[in-house]
């Protein structure tokens, strides 16, 4: 759910050498997992501070931006 308490699950189309990227409010990487094919992922921000943050998934062919509000 976004908003979020700090678990996202991330469900998405099948993404092959994927980078999943948590940026913060001023666009620094904060977080990173790599994955060679992904369908879904869990993403733990409870040790994050309350705010907006930017979820990136960067795949071969294509990048889906997500905001995220964790408080």
């Amino acid at each position: 759910p976004n908003p979020t308490s700090g678990i996202i699950n991330l469900s998405t189309a099948p993404v092959s050498n994927a980078d999943i990227e948590v940026l913060d409010e001023a666009g620094r990487l904060i977080y990173k997992q790599s994955h060679e094919n992904i369908l879904s992922a869990t993403i733990d921000l409870t040790s994050f501070s309350r705010g907006a943050y930017l979820l990136r998934v960067l795949g071969q062919s294509s990048t889906q931006l997500i905001k995220i509000i964790k408080n």
